[in-house]
């Protein structure tokens, strides 16, 4: 007799070594298929938000600069703004805007006589100082 084994015997071990080695290969390329497939998904994702956000016009504010005769000076494109309805606005946020503009917005109900007529004096007498610096707020 020879000292080979048998013919199936042999085919049995060769499945079993393909069967092993397909394991390992899923096995170590779970992770690598596994994380292109998130990526896809995250990247669609996007654009269909992106999408979404053009069809229903919440396209981000662009802010544009201009001088004293209007001409575009630059665009800011670096930020995200969106408009926000008054009622989504916080009332601190509300007033902070107001008294950036006229501190004493509150004291005059938007009419500010003495800054108006203080303004007024200082155009008709020829002050060098620019009423922006004594400004009179009709703020409504």
């Amino acid at each position: 007799m020879s000292d080979r084994p048998p013919v199936a015997v042999s085919l049995i071990k060769l499945a079993w070594c393909c069967l092993l080695a397909s394991v390992l290969t899923a096995a170590l390329m779970f992770p690598v298929v596994g994380g292109l497939g998130l990526v896809f998904n995250r990247a669609s994702d996007v654009v269909a938000n992106g999408s979404s956000q053009l069809v229903e016009g919440e396209i981000p504010g662009v802010t544009t600069m201009v001088d004293a005769r209007g001409n575009v000076i630059a665009w800011l494109y670096t930020q995200r703004r969106f408009e926000v309805p008054s009622d989504k606005i916080a009332d601190t946020m509300k007033l902070a805007i107001v008294s950036i503009e006229d501190r004493r917005f509150a004291e005059h109900n938007g009419v500010d006589w003495q800054g108006t007529l203080t303004g007024l004096s200082g155009y008709l007498s020829g002050d060098p100082i620019p009423a922006v610096v004594r400004p009179s707020s009709s703020s409504t």
